[in-house]
């Protein structure tokens, strides 16, 4: 790749951090939200159904929690 192309790709990435503090906190927030609201519905999910292949689950969603 020559020069101007890198530095044209670098000014690219260092002009897209310029976000609100303020909006990444409200961001951050709601995905925490999301999150908890998700681990609610599955307690919900887990007290429903049978414990009879739950295991398989549970550990799919411990992983996906852990990404």
């Amino acid at each position: 790749m020559d020069i101007s192309r890198l530095k044209s790709l670098r000014a690219g990435n260092k002009s897209s951090g310029d976000e609100n503090p303020e909006e990444i906190c409200t961001l951050l927030e709601a995905v925490k939200k999301k999150k908890k609201t998700l681990a609610n519905i599955d307690e919900q999910i887990l007290n429903t159904v049978d414990s009879e292949g739950i295991t398989d689950e549970i550990i799919e969603t411990d992983e996906y929690y852990l990404e």
